[in-house]
């Protein structure tokens, strides 16, 4: 299938190529089945901590981490509820989603998300440097401002890759519920990627500042119901990080760069 390509045309081309490498390699998916789920794994811890780091520095301070351990194994089996949700209910996402499938998944992430938010929200951007001030729409604007980001996602026929990551730019910009969104935009990314045989782009909580700032830059350069030819350029480096760490995990995959195997013997 032909797909159009906006933002990062060379990095998804190469990312489609280490793919189909993988897919036509029985090594590679074995090994690829053991590291994606070592990897979800991960992603899943990562994406909570992200969202928490006050949690993180609590835990490394602690002397008694026993109840904070318990707090972000909680945060993290309601994200795997979202994920069970997803697996079970949704086969190709992208063309799926709607309010009723996000409104599920974000209830599933955070069980006070009954609905979507009835009140202003703004974006935790603290540590983050560059970009521009993004605030999310009014309340009453959501449903809206879904709407036209859904109609925009099935008409457009973007490379899985980008369209990935502009659904978690665009969900995390509408911020449709009162908290949990960015945990499950990228829970939502990541199914989209799944869908197309690609790992998750995993996003350590040491990288925290770099992903909110380049998501901060996008946001403030974005239109939240589609997007025009003048934001790209802007919005490239939110593509290209995300982008980065599928390139990079399909890297881990296929093993060949692994500093091992260059040693003199």
């Amino acid at each position: 299938m032909e797909y159009s390509h906006k933002f990062i045309p060379k990095l998804c081309n190469e990312i489609t190529q280490k793919r189909d490498i993988i897919a036509n390699n029985l090594v590679y998916q074995a090994r690829q089945e053991d590291i994606v789920d070592k990897i979800e794994d991960a992603n899943q811890l990562f994406s909570w901590l992200v969202e928490h780091p006050e949690i993180r520095e609590k835990l490394l301070l602690s002397q008694k981490p026993a109840n904070l351990r318990r707090e972000i194994k909680r945060g993290v089996n309601r994200i795997k509820n979202g994920w069970t949700y997803l697996l079970e209910n949704t086969e190709n996402i992208g063309d799926e989603i709607n309010h009723d499938i996000l409104r599920k998944v974000g209830k599933a992430v955070d069980k006070r998300n009954n609905n979507y938010r009835t009140h202003r929200v703004t974006l935790d951007f603290s540590g983050s440097t560059g970009g521009d001030n993004f605030t999310p729409p009014a309340p009453e604007s959501v449903e809206r401002r879904l709407d036209e980001f859904f109609a925009y996602l099935h008409k457009n026929g973007m490379n899985p890759i980008e369209k990935a990551a502009y659904t978690h730019l665009m969900l995390a910009g509408i911020q449709p519920f009162q908290d949990g969104n960015k945990r499950t935009t990228r829970l939502i990314q990541t199914k989209m990627l799944y869908e197309h045989n690609l790992p998750p782009a995993v996003i350590p909580p040491g990288e925290r500042e770099h992903y909110l700032g380049v998501l901060r830059q996008a946001l403030a350069n974005s239109k939240l119901g589609g997007c025009d030819e003048d934001d790209v350029e802007k919005m490239k480096p939110f593509f290209t990080y995300i982008a980065g760490k599928v390139n990079t995990a399909l890297d881990n995959i296929i093993g060949d760069i692994d500093p091992k195997l260059y040693k003199e013997k």
